[in-house]
């Protein structure tokens, strides 16, 4: 069990490093030289560093250029809105193929010139909330020809969101190895997407017939909700799908599928293995969350996105609960509590990795990312699944101190 686990966490150390062992360079003054470096083998390039910068201006590559400053490429803007025209030049050697440029999502819109020429565009630049229109889709744009310098110019505007700017670095490598690696995204995207939609109706589906099995349609909401999320989020597949769709839809939609997810844990958890679970710390977690939910549903995106962080905490108070009350689980050797603490532990790495990855620790993996939650909910299901059987209900008959028993009311 040990040497499989070793193997597990081996892997996953391997693809969250994945590419990061060779040395690349970054953008210094505006320029990045990358005529010593080989994109072929060598692998693609995040477009990290001194950017030149024109704040509250949106420069065209025809436009006179003055006042300009340098900062460090990606930021997020102190304050979230206005707008903002960032600069810079690749060098490159000769013949290096085919090249692509992968641009993320940004807050929360953007224009990118290469060369001179329109290359790719989110949503419509404008210099105020009526002219501008907010879009997150990240895209995956091929350079045309076999330039040897590539000057890029990228307006970015904000009046929707809390946030301004970029977290994410706009990735320059080959244009095959760019495909392929984003193919293997979404195809892993939809695996995750197509598996909890299917785990959704089949519990729903016992749930029909098992109707005072709450844990049992609590999993399947689980498995509905993160199955929306996942295609809300990350790439936003759901973007693609629907290229028009509102953005302040979008985003409610995404916020609102990470609350969810935490109250339905607790109730979850609470089914699952009620003699380790409290009803007073249930409600204590998930009564603000509905509140945050209300208040999400309520307000524009430029409001509630500013507390994102008190979401996450809330979120992460979840995730420790849920870790409580798995140990008390496996203590008591409820059945099929072995599975509970590996999708558990499966759950946290996904949960942990992907902040990890928006605060700048990790360069993000869709790959491991996506596997986690995969391990995640089918563990779960596993350990609903042995609780369901007639032996749970005598193996789990308990005379221990239950959690309730330490608070009466």
């Amino acid at each position: 069990m040990s040497s499989r686990l070793t193997g597990l966490v081996f892997l996953f150390v391997s693809l969250a490093g994945y590419g990061a062992n060779v040395e690349k360079p970054t953008v210094n003054g505006g320029v990045l030289d990358a005529r010593n470096y080989d994109l072929k083998s060598n692998g693609s390039i995040p477009l990290n560093g001194k950017w030149i910068v024109y704040y509250d201006e949106l420069i065209s590559p025809k436009d006179p250029k003055a006042g300009f400053a340098y900062t460090d490429f990606p930021e997020i803007w102190q304050n979230g809105q206005g707008v903002a025209t960032y600069e810079m030049t690749v060098l490159l050697g000769g013949a290096t193929g085919d090249l692509a440029l992968e641009l993320p999502q940004m807050y929360s819109a953007y224009k990118l010139y290469c060369n001179g020429e329109l290359l790719a565009e989110n949503g419509k630049v404008g210099t105020n909330r009526s002219s501008n229109r907010p879009q997150w889709l990240p895209k995956l744009v091929n350079i045309p020809g076999n330039p040897e310098k590539i000057n890029l110019i990228l307006q970015v505007a904000n009046f929707n969101h809390a946030l301004g700017g970029t977290k994410v670095p706009v990735v320059l490598g080959t244009s095959d190895d760019l495909t392929a690696k984003r193919k293997l995204a979404e195809t892993v995207n939809m695996g995750l997407f197509g598996i909890l939609v299917l785990f959704g109706l089949v519990f729903l589906s016992i749930y029909a017939f098992l109707k005072k099995e709450k844990g049992v349609l609590y999993f399947a909401l689980m498995c509905l909700v993160w199955s929306l999320r996942s295609v809300f989020s990350e790439l936003y597949l759901a973007i693609q799908w629907l290229p028009n769709l509102d953005w302040e839809l979008a985003v409610k939609i995404e916020y609102l599928t990470l609350l969810l997810e935490a109250s339905l844990a607790v109730l979850f958890i609470s089914r699952l293995y009620p003699f380790d679970t409290h009803s007073i710390i249930n409600r204590i977690l998930t009564y603000p969350i509905y509140l945050f939910i209300f208040f999400v549903m309520a307000t524009p995106a430029a409001l509630y996105t500013k507390f994102l962080n008190i979401y996450l905490g809330a979120a992460g108070l979840v995730i420790l609960y849920v870790i409580v009350v798995t140990v008390r689980a496996i203590i008591y050797e409820r059945y099929g509590a072995r599975f509970g603490v590996l999708g558990i532990l499966a759950g946290v790495g996904a949960f942990s990795y992907n902040m990890a990855s928006y605060l700048g620790f990790f360069e993000f993996n869709p790959l491991l990312y996506h596997t986690f939650y995969v391990i995640t909910f089918v563990a779960i299901s596993l350990a609903l699944s042995y609780q369901l059987s007639p032996k749970a209900s005598k193996m789990n008959t308990s005379d221990e101190m239950r959690f309730d028993d330490f608070i009466k009311y």
